[in-house]
């Protein structure tokens, strides 16, 4: 939203965002940070650990969010959260703002009248961001791994998108990965659904946003769990022909789940075909049931992904 630029330009204040409110600020951005809390990058986090004051537009500040309340580690933190609920503009004893996010920035903007923070903590952020960036350019690039890390996935798609093409995810592992290598070039361009990790909300989803947003693409990144439970909207996407492209990861069952099962201590019980207790599971070709639907394997955008990217898809 370009009143966010100009208000964090005008003040000289770096800005981050939630998972939520990802690409409500372009990448290239002099003042973009990037996401925050439990899946965000390690330059807006070290920030947060160091303010001393931070604005909250529109945010709940959950968990995720704060990183538990561990990302706020300066001893004078100070919150002021701009919110039309008055219950979440008051949480964490805030400042309080309650009303609609324009609006407020707007107001505020003029009772900060011409006050910026200091052009070295400016400064520190743009190191901050560009080191970030180098790492996250790293880790997605190409492999000649066996298989692909959701990093090489997200990668692999990004680097052959357009600038407006929007990214869609919802539950699982793939939340993060994409959050941080899709940073925006365009606003609006990634969208989730993690509230409640609503697993299979990847597909609808990405059907709503192709019918709000019809001239540009829709890539869904869904993990082979989710499309499992929820895949028949691909048929409704065919049907009114609203065309999405649609990024099938097979973890071979509900990996996350089993991870989670494992570092509490716990033992798999039936999240991986390959260790639940139904016997001689037949793989499934996702490709093949999606064509089914009425979908085409191949989309033309992204055939010219070499075959070390490709690999393992």
């Amino acid at each position: 939203m370009k009143e966010l630029s100009q208000f964090a330009k005008k003040h000289n204040i770096p800005t981050a965002q939630t998972v939520m409110g990802y690409s409500t600020m372009k990448k290239d951005d002099p003042y973009f940070l990037g996401a925050i809390g439990g899946f965000g990058g390690k330059a807006p986090n070290d920030f947060m650990k160091k303010t001393d004051l931070a604005i909250a537009i529109g945010t709940k500040l959950a968990d995720f969010t704060t990183g538990s309340w561990t990302n706020f580690e300066n001893p004078n933190f100070k919150l002021v959260s701009i919110n039309v609920s008055r219950f979440d503009a008051n949480k964490h004893m805030a400042q309080s703002i309650v009303g609609d996010a324009k609006v407020c920035i707007q107001d505020l903007t003029v009772a900060l009248g011409s006050w910026r923070a200091s052009d070295e903590w400016y400064k520190k952020s743009r190191s901050a961001v560009k080191s970030w960036n180098n790492y996250l350019d790293k880790e997605s690039g190409p492999t000649n791994q066996k298989l692909p890390s959701y990093a090489h996935v997200a990668g692999a798609v990004y680097r052959k998108s357009d600038p407006s093409d929007i990214a869609v995810t919802a539950a699982g592992g793939l939340v993060g990965e994409v959050l941080q290598v899709w940073r925006p070039r365009e606003l609006n361009t990634h969208e989730t659904e993690w509230g409640f990790s609503c697993m299979s909300y990847e597909i609808s989803g990405a059907l709503g946003i192709k019918m709000a947003n019809p001239k540009k693409e829709v890539i869904a990144f869904v993990g082979d769990g989710s499309y499992l439970l929820y895949n028949s909207d691909i048929y409704s996407s065919v049907l009114t022909n609203h065309k999405l492209i649609i990024v099938v990861c097979d973890n071979g069952g509900h990996a996350v789940i089993n991870r989670l099962q494992l570092y509490k201590g716990g033992k798999e019980f039936n999240c991986l075909f390959e260790s639940s207790k139904v016997q001689n599971i037949k793989k499934i070709d996702f490709a093949k049931h999606a064509e089914s639907l009425g979908a085409k394997e191949a989309v033309s955008k992204f055939k010219k992904i070499d075959k070390k990217e490709a690999k393992g898809y």
